[in-house]
């Protein structure tokens, strides 16, 4: 299930979130985020041409962070992140998952 656009975040705001934000990091992922004044988050995926050779790979992975995004997007309101992958993913998708739930987890902590 695809998530709505009001719960995805523009260029502007993502550049906001690089400079002004919190980041946290993982071996396969960066997550920067900061808060906004909204009742619920706003999310933005990065893929850069270094993780995936090809668009199929880097859209496959991209789907595949939105499905995590969207399993946890109501934890934690108020707050705009952006994740942003980092180097080769060798992950399958359950671990991908079960990654992004982590980290949104520990965003929730360290808030």
């Amino acid at each position: 299930m695809p998530l709505k656009y009001i719960f995805r975040i523009s260029d502007p705001e993502i550049q906001n979130a690089f400079k002004k934000g919190k980041r946290l990091t993982t071996p396969f992922f960066s997550v920067f985020f900061i808060p906004n004044k909204l009742s619920f988050s706003r999310f933005a995926v990065i893929v850069p041409n270094n993780s995936a050779k090809t668009i199929v790979k880097r859209n496959k992975i991209k789907r595949i962070l939105w499905t995590g995004i969207f399993e946890e997007k109501n934890k934690k309101p108020g707050l705009d992140i952006v994740i942003k992958t980092k180097g080769l993913i060798t992950l399958n998708s359950k671990e991908t998952k079960s990654e992004v739930k982590n980290l949104l987890k520990k965003i929730i902590f360290k808030q």
